[in-house]
């Protein structure tokens, strides 16, 4: 139908326009060992609930496994989960090293995740782990600045 753009997702945490390539990317919160960044295509299937990398919580099979046949592969998964809850591709100016870094946050792993892509594959760099509880989000302010929303309480 046209007026779905792609389906087989679980649950999407956070979702990014990267203005640099025209494409949008998410980030989907999938069962255990199932979390996942996808690059979104219109039309195209992703799987869930028969293909994932991930099992059920109580460790029983989902579906018939990680490939099948029209189902797009991920860009990035993570066994075991981090829970993931926001997408940012970083386009600001003020922290050069991280231009066009990848940022997820997350909420079992209580981390940042940044990471630098490399042709067709994500390296990651993990960031605060444990330093502020789960984080929720990061956004960009319009001066360029990132900012983290987060559960816990850190004194300073």
């Amino acid at each position: 139908m046209p007026e779905i753009f792609t389906y087989g997702h679980r649950n999407p945490q956070g979702i990014h326009y990267n203005s640099t390539d025209g494409q949008v990317y998410i980030a989907d919160h999938g069962p255990k060992g199932g979390d996942k960044i996808n690059k979104l295509i219109a039309g195209k299937n992703y799987g869930w609930p028969v293909a994932t990398c991930g099992k059920d919580y109580n460790d029983e099979k989902v579906g018939i496994g990680s490939r099948y046949s029209g189902v797009e592969k991920p860009l990035h998964y993570w066994d075991p989960s981090v829970a993931p809850s926001s997408l940012l591709i970083y386009g600001g100016e003020n922290y050069q090293n991280w231009r066009n870094s990848w940022f997820v946050t997350t909420l079992r792993e209580r981390t940042l995740i940044r990471f630098v892509r490399s042709e067709n594959q994500l390296i990651e760099e993990r960031l605060y782990r444990n330093q502020f509880g789960r984080i929720r989000k990061i956004e960009i302010s319009p001066a360029g600045d990132l900012f983290l929303l987060t559960d816990g309480v850190r004194a300073v």
